[in-house]
């Protein structure tokens, strides 16, 4: 998704110290707390300059930080997060998912886009990490219906070597991307970004996004509105792949 809570967390989890972590950490805690400070209290409280406040608004798509401010109220209000604790009850679920498919239809877009472009590539190849290598078999049996010239690779059988990836122009590498360990699937998409007019769709959790920030199609498949559970991850999925046979059959 593009919530704005959803690229300050992408912010917060990165490994290596920096400004931008530090204040994408406190917005995010003060976003738990309803908190939203001006410019100046948030400069001060930091130690850092208003101007790289600024910095970080733009970083995050936003033209200065009152705009990252109003966008977190706008969240804030209109959707409940949990980040903070698991969903324990039916009303519960059924509201949070409610909002979380309103929010996936803001990239419907993309999802069709790249519905018309599996069915035009030369070759669709598939790629998964580990846990989401079921998901990834799933959406191979969905569209090798529609597109004849498909590959997966079980990601057992990833390598370092580059030269064992052979993408072709006018190619569509399909990335479905979760968990820790993904430097096998950044070695491919390395492949394919740099073949000449191959294209790449990348099907990731927020936290997960940042080293495939290139790809033509990025769909963030995880919610600020629900937790890191597996579970919610595939729920996700399993609409967008829905959406997605939609647009193969119009």
């Amino acid at each position: 998704m593009n919530s704005i809570i959803n690229k300050i967390v992408v912010i917060k989890d990165e490994t290596k110290e920096s400004l931008n972590k530090n204040i994408a950490v406190q917005l995010f805690e003060n976003f738990l707390q309803k908190k939203f400070l001006s410019s100046k209290e948030m400069a001060s409280k930091l130690f850092i300059s208003q101007a790289t406040l600024t910095k970080f608004a733009k970083k995050v798509d936003c033209k200065g930080y009152n705009e990252v401010i109003l966008r977190l109220q706008v969240e804030c209000e209109n959707v409940k997060p949990s980040y903070v604790s698991e969903v324990h009850d039916l009303s519960s679920l059924n509201e949070l998912l409610k909002n979380t498919i309103a929010d996936l239809d803001k990239v419907m877009g993309d999802i069709e886009t790249i519905a018309k472009n599996i069915k035009t590539a030369q070759t669709v190849h598939i790629v998964s990490a580990y846990n989401c290598w079921n998901e990834a078999q799933f959406f191979h049996s969905l569209i090798v219906k529609y597109q004849e010239n498909t590959r997966i690779y079980n990601p057992s059988f990833l390598t370092d070597d580059s030269s064992a990836y052979k993408i072709n122009n006018n190619d569509l590498v399909v990335f479905f991307i979760s968990g820790a360990d993904n430097k096998h699937l950044e070695k491919f998409f390395e492949v394919a970004k740099k073949t000449k007019n191959a294209q790449t769709a990348v099907f990731a959790s927020s936290k997960q996004i940042r080293n495939f920030q290139e790809a033509n199609f990025i769909i963030t498949a995880s919610s600020s509105l629900l937790s890191s559970n597996l579970l919610y991850w595939k729920i996700i999925l399993d609409y967008i792949f829905a959406a997605m046979e939609i647009f193969f059959k119009s």
